[in-house]
């Protein structure tokens, strides 16, 4: 039987992407023999590698201009959703795990957006799955939200980067035009950006979120706010009081606006 120790290895090993055994024992690599040099390699195997990774590659790189065609040209989210599943320049989609579009009402006035999704996204194929995402809608709920009812949740990074690293700004630039595009499909009422990532991308600043929480932004004429991310409060627990502030100020503006 595996201890809890094994088992938390394991849950380690899975979520940065290990998922399979390439023996029945883990090889010594402090007794393997050093790699050969790559110049010491016979002349006719260079360009045998080399068009390898070229049929391995993209046929053409694929750039920005490219995934903004591709987005634009969506006129349902539906559309959207299959443009970026054969959209080929985002490199992210060759891990294998499940793209991470969106989840909620569909005729959610509220629009929750998060950077990228977690391990526990990537296994459910929705964003805010895992235990992050429970608190989150916790935290709506105390307001009057719901998935059910009336939010709709997506992540500016619609996969999962290799172990939950930080989005590359190529990776970021790629998938920017799809989530703007994705926002303008929805016509949300108002928009909570979760995490420091997501509003610092969406809003084209480089302000700390500390200093971006508590005011109320503007996104396109959208009015939107910047929320501590479920998983750094509950991290950092003495954050629940300015988020709890933040989450009544949205409240508010809801009421306003006839969304509550």
């Amino acid at each position: 039987m595996l201890n809890s120790e094994s088992l938390e290895l394991l849950q380690f090993y899975a979520d940065i992407g290990v998922d399979e055994a390439m023996g029945d024992e883990a090889a010594d690599r402090t007794r393997l023999p050093a790699p050969a040099a790559l110049a010491e390699k016979p002349a006719t195997v260079l360009p045998m590698m080399a068009a390898a990774r070229a049929e391995e590659a993209p046929a053409a790189a694929v750039n920005t201009e490219e995934a903004a065609e591709a987005a634009q040209k969506a006129t349902t989210r539906a559309e959207l959703k299959a443009a970026l599943e054969g959209f080929r320049g985002l490199t992210l989609k060759r891990g294998g795990g499940n793209m991470v579009f969106a989840d909620g009402a569909e005729s959610g006035k509220v629009m929750v957006i998060g950077d990228a999704p977690a391990a526990e996204d990537e296994r459910a194929g929705v964003p805010f799955a895992g235990e992050a995402g429970q608190m989150l809608d916790r935290m709506l709920a105390a307001i009057g939200l719901s998935r059910a009812e009336n939010v709709y949740l997506t992540a500016l990074v619609n996969w999962r980067t290799p172990g939950g690293r930080a989005a590359t700004a190529d990776e970021i630039a790629l998938s920017l035009p799809f989530a703007r595009k994705h926002i303008e499909l929805t016509a949300p009422a108002a928009i909570i950006l979760v995490g420091g990532a997501a509003a610092q991308i969406l809003l084209e600043t480089k302000e700390p979120l500390a200093r971006l929480r508590g005011k109320w932004l503007d996104y396109d004429g959208i009015p939107a706010i910047a929320l501590y991310h479920p998983a750094y409060l509950m991290q950092n627990p003495a954050q629940k009081k300015p988020a709890w502030y933040d989450l009544q100020m949205f409240q508010a503006k809801l009421k306003d606006l006839g969304v509550l």
